[in-house]
């Protein structure tokens, strides 16, 4: 009986102790798969720089995008760039660059309005966001001269002989006898947009893009002068016969690559 104070004693100091350690004890981090997305931070509006490279060349544009959703967006883009023939063959020296049997350059500027959704975003970090993505608008053309087409016959004249000298054009001539052409263009791609923060994003698109003009485009020299087996040119009494090549073009399409630099507000 004399030992039952002292166990009661040791009782009363133990208890608050392990009470203690019950109630302090840290509960267990629990997961969350919530998405996070820009749009969850606040974002809704985006502009970008846009650079794009084709088969036609290098082009600049610009992109306008609003979220309408964590996972889904409506965009407006603008891009100036170049059309061309796939046949063309380029021959550069210091000074100069000369394609053969060209007849008129082109440049485009479409504007297309287009709608992105995400996809795979329940297994995908949110940093790196994949959408596809499909567009269309009207997609103007202003096509000038390649050469001074002297006798608009519509063939560049390769010697004196066979009539007046015909100088080719640099870039910056020729443009009072262009002509601007209308129609449309379109575009499929696979995005991958980058970032995690609501402040900026890069994006970079690989897909297919094209135009197409209903009256048509003269890029290549729609004649060239007829020759015989051994190379030589028929010549008749109002010069040298010339016989039908290439017709207009109508569409314009090619793979395409698009990276973007923006903000987001």
């Amino acid at each position: 009986m004399k030992r039952f104070p002292i166990i009661l004693i040791l009782f009363f100091f133990l208890l608050p102790a392990g009470a203690s350690s019950q109630i302090w004890q840290e509960p267990q981090i629990e997961e969350s798969d919530e998405v996070e997305t820009p749009f969850q931070k606040g974002a809704r509006v985006g502009w970008g720089f846009d650079i794009t490279i084709d088969n036609f060349g290098f082009g600049i544009g610009t992109q306008y995008k609003y979220m309408l959703s964590n996972n889904s967006e409506f965009t407006i883009s603008a891009q100036l760039s170049t059309l061309r023939d796939i046949s063309e063959q380029s021959f550069q020296s210091f000074y100069s660059e000369v394609i053969p049997n060209k007849y008129q350059r082109v440049i485009s500027y479409p504007v297309l309005f287009g709608y992105k959704q995400r996809v795979l975003s329940e297994y995908i970090y949110d940093n790196f966001r994949i959408f596809i993505s499909g567009s269309a608008g009207p997609s103007f053309a202003f096509a000038y001269p390649y050469f001074d087409d002297v006798d608009g016959n519509g063939i560049r004249t390769p010697s004196p002989e066979l009539g007046p000298y015909e100088e080719y054009y640099d870039v910056f001539m020729g443009w009072g006898e262009g002509s601007q052409k209308f129609g449309y263009a379109g575009e499929l791609m696979l995005n991958f947009d980058f970032g995690d923060n609501s402040k900026s994003y890069t994006s970079i698109r690989l897909g297919y893009m094209f135009h197409y003009f209903s009256d048509g485009i003269q890029v290549m020299e729609p004649y060239r002068y007829k020759t015989n087996e051994r190379g030589l040119i028929f010549v008749d009494a109002n010069g040298p016969v010339l016989e039908r090549t290439t017709d207009k073009q109508n569409f314009f399409g090619s793979p395409a690559f698009h990276i973007t630099f923006g903000g987001l507000w």
